[in-house]
């Protein structure tokens, strides 16, 4: 793929399409069926599929044959290592923004201790709703799915700016190129061999 176009192109488009997934997601409404959801998240794996392909070959073409297998372990490695960091502070992202909004949005009605146990998060407000009477229940696990909607649809956002703001440190950067070790290792013309000369 990286002989008909630079790597940093490949690499820049995979994550833009991969922001506009992250903006389709954003774009989710408590009240909008799985379709929605299931369509964003194709997007963005559509975008970062051939783009973690393409950077694992890149990893693993510019290291010495001998540390090939060292390069392809830490190729491997570092994606789940980002992707534990990455779940860790969007998810408190998401717990930000849903106990915020839950602050105040606790309908009048509920006991002291179903209200802050629903503020958690929307696991527990799911649950303690059953404690309800459905005129209270509803309104609070209502209020429960906005707020946390309201976080996902933050984490999403700042996922869209982050994958556009890679892609273009990545196109500034442009890797892929010949680094000035990988050039002084390239023979030139004039050192090949030539066909008609003998040994």
């Amino acid at each position: 793929a990286s002989s008909t176009y630079p790597a940093a192109v490949v690499i820049g488009a995979g994550l833009v399409v991969s922001a506009a997934g992250y903006v389709l997601l954003a774009a989710v409404a408590p009240s909008d069926d799985l379709v929605h959801l299931v369509l964003g998240a194709i997007v963005v794996s559509a975008g970062l599929g051939p783009m973690m392909a393409l950077a694992t070959d890149m990893v693993v073409g510019s290291a010495p044959v001998g540390r090939a297998g060292a390069a392809a372990a830490i190729s491997s490695t570092a994606p789940q290592i980002g992707g534990a960091f990455g779940v860790a502070v969007l998810g408190s992202v998401i717990t930000a923004v849903y106990r915020h909004a839950m602050a105040a949005g606790v309908p009048a009605g509920v006991p002291d201790g179903v209200a802050h146990a629903a503020r958690d998060n929307l696991g527990t407000a799911a649950a303690v709703v059953r404690q309800l009477p459905s005129p209270v229940a509803e309104p609070l696990l209502t209020a429960a799915r906005a707020a946390f909607t309201s976080g996902f649809q933050m984490t999403s956002l700042v996922s869209a700016v982050l994958m556009v703001l890679v892609a273009v440190l990545v196109l500034r950067l442009r890797p892929g190129r010949l680094t000035p070790q990988a050039t002084a290792r390239r023979p030139s013309r004039r050192s090949r061999p030539s066909a008609r000369g003998g040994a």
